[in-house]
């Protein structure tokens, strides 16, 4: 790899022929690097309780919600009951 007219990165190859050719794939390398990971020793016990304390509040929105929609459904109900006794008068 050399640079060509400021241009960083070109990859010179030469064939058996003797024809030389320069190369550009357009792109920079990345001087990115990930950051090292920090390991720490887990707490079973403490993931363990999140664990059982987020399941709780799954179940409860998720009884919410079925009480929710009982009373949205007979809300429907006395609306359809209305609407049907309207129209007929």
């Amino acid at each position: 790899m050399v640079s060509l007219h400021d241009l960083k990165g070109v990859i010179v190859t030469l064939s058996d022929r003797g024809h030389l050719q320069c190369s550009y794939l357009g792109t920079d390398p990345s001087l990115f690097r990930a950051p090292k990971v920090e390991s720490r020793e887990l707490n079973y016990e403490e993931l363990d309780a999140e664990l059982e304390e987020l399941q709780k509040i799954i179940r409860d929105v998720k009884a919410q919600a079925v009480v929710i929609a009982a009373g949205a459904s007979s809300m429907l109900g006395k609306c359809c009951t209305l609407n049907s006794i309207t129209s007929s008068c």
